[in-house]
């Protein structure tokens, strides 16, 4: 598990404002799951993913 720098999905916005979450490791699923073209950089001022914050 490497950290890496902070990025969130474009579709966390349609999520309701408890659900919306950023990542910042390389091994969680959810993260690797977001496509390339659908990221942005930075936390978007939400939550840290739960796997990320356990790693």
């Amino acid at each position: 598990m490497a950290v890496v720098a902070a990025f969130h999905s474009i579709r966390e916005a349609e999520k309701p404002d408890a659900a919306r979450r950023h990542h910042n490791t390389d091994t969680c699923e959810l993260g690797r799951n977001i496509p390339e073209d659908e990221r942005r950089e930075g936390t978007g001022d939400y939550q840290l993913c739960e796997d990320c914050a356990e790693a």
